[in-house]
Protein backbone atom coordinates (compact mmCIF):
# COMPACT_ATOMS: atom_id res chain seq x y z
CA UNK A 1 0.00 0.00 0.00
CA UNK A 2 1.23 3.76 -0.05
CA UNK A 3 2.80 5.30 2.29
CA UNK A 4 1.95 8.61 4.70
CA UNK A 5 -1.58 9.20 2.80
CA UNK A 6 -2.78 12.48 4.72
CA UNK A 7 -5.74 14.37 4.27
CA UNK A 8 -5.99 17.69 5.99
CA UNK A 9 -9.12 20.83 5.10
CA UNK A 10 -7.33 23.98 4.44
CA UNK A 11 -9.95 26.31 4.58
CA UNK A 12 -12.96 24.19 3.24
CA UNK A 13 -10.46 22.42 0.53
CA UNK A 14 -9.19 18.90 1.98
CA UNK A 15 -5.75 18.58 0.66
CA UNK A 16 -4.52 14.97 -0.27
CA UNK A 17 -1.38 13.76 0.04
CA UNK A 18 1.10 10.60 -0.35
CA UNK A 19 4.60 9.36 -0.57
CA UNK A 20 5.12 8.43 -4.26
CA UNK A 21 4.95 4.82 -4.89
CA UNK A 22 8.32 3.16 -6.65
CA UNK A 23 7.76 0.70 -9.27
CA UNK A 24 10.45 -0.89 -11.15
CA UNK A 25 10.84 -0.85 -15.03
CA UNK A 26 9.10 2.12 -15.51
CA UNK A 27 5.23 0.55 -15.25
CA UNK A 28 3.65 3.04 -12.97
CA UNK A 29 0.77 4.60 -14.67
CA UNK A 30 -1.40 6.32 -12.53
CA UNK A 31 -3.04 6.75 -9.16
CA UNK A 32 -6.51 6.17 -7.99
CA UNK A 33 -8.47 8.63 -5.22
CA UNK A 34 -11.89 7.87 -4.44
CA UNK A 35 -13.35 9.90 -1.87
CA UNK A 36 -16.49 8.18 0.18
CA UNK A 37 -18.76 9.85 2.58
CA UNK A 38 -17.88 7.35 5.13
CA UNK A 39 -15.75 4.30 5.93
CA UNK A 40 -18.70 2.12 4.81
CA UNK A 41 -18.33 2.93 1.39
CA UNK A 42 -21.53 3.68 1.19
CA UNK A 43 -21.65 6.80 -0.91
CA UNK A 44 -18.61 7.58 -3.98
CA UNK A 45 -18.90 11.71 -4.35
CA UNK A 46 -15.66 11.14 -6.82
CA UNK A 47 -13.10 9.20 -8.09
CA UNK A 48 -10.05 10.74 -9.75
CA UNK A 49 -6.77 9.45 -11.38
CA UNK A 50 -3.82 11.26 -11.35
CA UNK A 51 0.00 10.74 -12.15
CA UNK A 52 1.72 13.23 -8.92
CA UNK A 53 1.24 12.01 -5.36
CA UNK A 54 -1.00 14.97 -4.22
CA UNK A 55 -4.93 15.94 -5.22
CA UNK A 56 -6.67 18.64 -3.60
CA UNK A 57 -10.46 17.81 -3.41
CA UNK A 58 -11.88 21.20 -3.67
CA UNK A 59 -15.27 22.88 -1.72
CA UNK A 60 -16.64 23.91 -4.90
CA UNK A 61 -16.60 19.78 -6.03
CA UNK A 62 -17.74 18.58 -2.53
CA UNK A 63 -21.13 21.22 -2.80
CA UNK A 64 -21.45 19.85 -6.73
CA UNK A 65 -21.06 16.15 -5.47
CA UNK A 66 -23.57 16.45 -2.72
CA UNK A 67 -26.31 18.01 -4.51
CA UNK A 68 -24.88 21.23 -2.35
CA UNK A 69 -24.53 19.43 0.72
CA UNK A 70 -21.21 19.46 0.87
CA UNK A 71 -19.62 16.66 3.75
CA UNK A 72 -17.15 17.86 6.49
CA UNK A 73 -15.98 14.40 6.47
CA UNK A 74 -14.52 12.39 4.31
CA UNK A 75 -13.00 8.92 3.79
CA UNK A 76 -10.45 8.82 1.22
CA UNK A 77 -8.58 5.62 -0.50
CA UNK A 78 -6.10 5.63 -2.99
CA UNK A 79 -3.61 3.25 -4.71
CA UNK A 80 -1.29 2.85 -7.53
CA UNK A 81 -1.77 1.34 -10.98
CA UNK A 82 0.75 -0.30 -13.30
CA UNK A 83 0.24 -0.38 -17.04
CA UNK A 84 0.33 -4.09 -16.78
CA UNK A 85 -3.17 -3.50 -14.91
CA UNK A 86 -1.50 -4.27 -11.41
CA UNK A 87 -2.64 -2.77 -8.51
CA UNK A 88 -1.48 -2.07 -4.66
CA UNK A 89 -3.57 -2.47 -2.10
CA UNK A 90 -5.37 0.85 -0.97
CA UNK A 91 -4.26 3.35 1.39
CA UNK A 92 -6.86 4.56 3.23
CA UNK A 93 -7.75 7.98 5.56
CA UNK A 94 -10.63 9.86 7.33
CA UNK A 95 -10.72 13.61 7.32
CA UNK A 96 -13.00 16.00 9.07
CA UNK A 97 -13.39 19.85 8.90
CA UNK A 98 -14.04 20.69 12.43
CA UNK A 99 -16.52 22.80 13.63
CA UNK A 100 -15.92 26.71 14.03
CA UNK A 101 -14.78 27.66 17.06
CA UNK A 102 -17.36 29.38 19.43
CA UNK A 103 -17.64 33.71 19.38
CA UNK A 104 -16.41 35.52 22.20
CA UNK A 105 -17.14 38.14 25.01
CA UNK A 106 -20.14 38.92 23.62
CA UNK A 107 -21.23 42.08 24.89
CA UNK A 108 -24.28 44.67 24.68
CA UNK A 109 -24.17 48.49 24.41
CA UNK A 110 -27.52 50.35 24.40
CA UNK A 111 -28.24 53.88 22.88
CA UNK A 112 -31.38 55.24 23.66
CA UNK A 113 -33.60 51.68 22.83
CA UNK A 114 -31.10 50.45 20.22
CA UNK A 115 -28.81 47.85 21.80
CA UNK A 116 -25.34 47.41 20.01
CA UNK A 117 -24.07 43.77 19.97
CA UNK A 118 -20.16 42.79 19.52
CA UNK A 119 -17.91 39.94 19.72
CA UNK A 120 -14.72 38.59 19.11
CA UNK A 121 -14.60 37.62 15.47
CA UNK A 122 -13.90 33.63 14.58
CA UNK A 123 -11.06 33.55 12.61
CA UNK A 124 -11.68 30.24 9.98
CA UNK A 125 -10.42 30.43 6.48
CA UNK A 126 -14.31 29.00 5.58
CA UNK A 127 -16.47 30.98 7.72
CA UNK A 128 -19.77 31.85 5.96
CA UNK A 129 -21.46 34.08 8.69
CA UNK A 130 -22.90 34.39 12.11
CA UNK A 131 -26.68 33.33 13.82
CA UNK A 132 -27.67 35.85 16.24
CA UNK A 133 -30.85 34.47 18.28
CA UNK A 134 -32.48 37.19 20.38
CA UNK A 135 -35.33 36.09 22.99
CA UNK A 136 -36.95 38.00 25.63
CA UNK A 137 -35.09 36.35 28.32
CA UNK A 138 -33.32 33.13 29.19
CA UNK A 139 -36.29 31.22 29.57
CA UNK A 140 -36.58 31.26 25.73
CA UNK A 141 -39.58 31.98 25.93
CA UNK A 142 -40.55 33.96 23.30
CA UNK A 143 -37.87 34.12 20.10
CA UNK A 144 -37.75 37.64 18.90
CA UNK A 145 -35.47 36.65 16.16
CA UNK A 146 -33.20 34.83 14.25
CA UNK A 147 -30.44 37.17 12.00
CA UNK A 148 -27.98 35.89 9.92
CA UNK A 149 -24.89 38.24 10.20
CA UNK A 150 -22.25 37.94 7.17
CA UNK A 151 -18.87 37.95 7.77
CA UNK A 152 -17.12 40.69 5.79
CA UNK A 153 -14.07 38.92 5.45
CA UNK A 154 -12.18 42.32 6.19
CA UNK A 155 -9.89 41.17 8.99
CA UNK A 156 -11.60 42.95 12.07
CA UNK A 157 -10.74 41.53 15.38
CA UNK A 158 -15.09 42.49 16.19
CA UNK A 159 -17.72 41.82 14.51
CA UNK A 160 -21.04 43.48 15.30
CA UNK A 161 -24.98 43.61 15.30
CA UNK A 162 -27.00 46.02 15.79
CA UNK A 163 -30.60 45.54 16.90
CA UNK A 164 -33.04 48.36 16.24
CA UNK A 165 -35.81 49.43 18.37
CA UNK A 166 -37.99 49.21 15.63
CA UNK A 167 -36.95 45.71 15.14
CA UNK A 168 -37.41 44.25 18.33
CA UNK A 169 -41.12 46.01 18.86
CA UNK A 170 -42.04 44.05 15.72
CA UNK A 171 -40.50 41.06 16.51
CA UNK A 172 -42.39 41.85 19.70
CA UNK A 173 -45.82 42.49 18.01
CA UNK A 174 -45.57 45.87 20.87
CA UNK A 175 -45.61 49.99 21.19
CA UNK A 176 -42.93 49.54 23.59
CA UNK A 177 -39.10 47.90 22.76
CA UNK A 178 -38.04 45.40 25.42
CA UNK A 179 -35.22 46.56 27.26
CA UNK A 180 -33.68 43.61 28.51
CA UNK A 181 -33.28 40.62 26.35
CA UNK A 182 -30.91 37.02 26.10
CA UNK A 183 -28.85 36.93 23.22
CA UNK A 184 -27.15 34.02 21.56
CA UNK A 185 -24.61 34.14 19.28
CA UNK A 186 -23.10 31.10 16.79
CA UNK A 187 -20.38 30.48 14.37
CA UNK A 188 -21.25 28.46 10.97
CA UNK A 189 -18.78 27.74 8.57
CA UNK A 190 -19.72 27.17 4.93
CA UNK A 191 -20.30 23.37 5.76
CA UNK A 192 -23.35 24.58 7.76
CA UNK A 193 -21.77 23.63 10.80
CA UNK A 194 -22.30 25.47 13.99
CA UNK A 195 -20.51 26.13 16.89
CA UNK A 196 -21.45 26.49 20.76
CA UNK A 197 -23.23 29.75 21.64
CA UNK A 198 -21.83 32.37 23.54
CA UNK A 199 -24.40 33.94 25.63
CA UNK A 200 -25.62 37.09 26.78
CA UNK A 201 -28.19 38.68 29.32
CA UNK A 202 -28.12 42.27 28.83
CA UNK A 203 -30.62 45.38 29.81
CA UNK A 204 -30.84 48.61 29.29
CA UNK A 205 -30.24 51.05 32.30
Amino acid sequence: ALTTLAADFTGANCVITWDPVLITDNDFEHYEIEIYDDSGLGTLHREEFRKVNAYTYTFDDNYKDTSASPDPTLYIRVRAHEYAGNTNAWATVTSTNAAPAAPTTLAGSWDKQDVYLTWDAVTIADLAHYKVTIWDDNTKAVKYRDQIVASDGSGSDTARYVYRADDNMQDGSTDTPDTALYVEVVAVDRFGQASTADTLETSKT
